[in-house]
């Protein structure tokens, strides 16, 4: 077995010093949270005297796009429908009343919302979220929060400039 030199340990230590300073040193690569292709918004119920909201915002600043938004019921019905072309820095919203719906047994209504671009383009700066109001009071009940696609939870590293 042979033994390490005081000059070749010293020159493995200078190595290991060089290579975590150039490591550390590096530009550092942005990072993306990838958006799970299954993410979609929560099914929620509706009682007479509520009213449910979808609402889709574009929070980019360059393209118009085409949404198509509905509601579906636990059946796969739809019980509303819009289609909007939703302009950058705009918010487009489609409601539905559960005391317009008279068809059916019982006081809840389960519902499905789907938001779709049409014409493929991207959709990362899409935020859809829902609400539930009393109609009433207009006072919201419930709130599901949006989800951004492409949305980075992190912040820029420093150094780098958008």
């Amino acid at each position: 077995m042979r033994t390490q030199t005081p000059l070749t340990q010293i020159t493995l230590a200078l190595a290991i010093i060089v290579f975590a300073v150039l490591w550390t040193e590096r530009p550092a690569n942005r990072v993306l949270a990838i958006q799970d292709s299954e993410d979609r918004p929560s099914p929620l119920a509706i009682a007479f005297g509520q009213s449910l909201f979808l609402n889709v915002a574009n929070v980019g600043t360059e393209d118009a796009i085409p949404v198509e938004m509905v509601i579906f019921d636990e059946g796969g019905n739809p019980l509303s429908r819009a289609r909007h072309l939703l302009r950058p820095c705009h918010t487009e919203s489609l409601s539905l009343n559960r005391d317009d719906i008279l068809d059916r047994a019982g006081s809840r209504v389960l519902t499905r919302a789907v938001v779709n671009s049409l014409g493929g383009p991207d959709t990362r700066s899409l935020v859809v979220s829902q609400e539930v109001v009393d109609n009433e009071t207009q006072r919201t009940m419930i709130l599901h929060p949006g989800v951004s696609k492409g949305f980075n939870p992190q912040p820029d590293p420093p150094g780098i400039q958008r």
